[in-house]
């Protein structure tokens, strides 16, 4: 099974942002599979940084209604966050599996 992670700085947000995500988007590989995408908000640790719900609305995940998505806030350098978004991907491998 493949997966597609994705870390964005949730400190960093813009339209050159969103414009990669919609190129992301856009590659055959992935806009034509239901392959899960986890989307890491990272850099949490830092002051200005926008909440994974804030992140999320900017860059219009919602509209990504296709494929299973989770977004989880992260921290690199604590690895806060990274287990949220791996036992997140576990289940949809395991979901996966189970219907095949």
């Amino acid at each position: 099974m493949h997966v597609h992670i994705a870390a964005l700085s949730s400190y960093y947000v813009n339209l050159s942002s969103t414009m990669c995500m919609f190129l992301f988007l856009l590659f055959k590989d992935i806009r034509s599979r239901k392959i899960p995408i986890l989307f890491f908000a990272n850099k949490m640790d830092v002051r200005e940084a926008m909440s994974s719900v804030k992140v999320s609305q900017t860059l219009g995940l919602e509209r990504i209604m296709d494929k299973p998505w989770h977004i989880c806030a992260s921290n690199a350098v604590t690895g806060e966050g990274l287990h949220e978004g791996v036992e997140w991907l576990t289940s949809q491998i395991r979901e996966n599996v189970d219907k095949s």
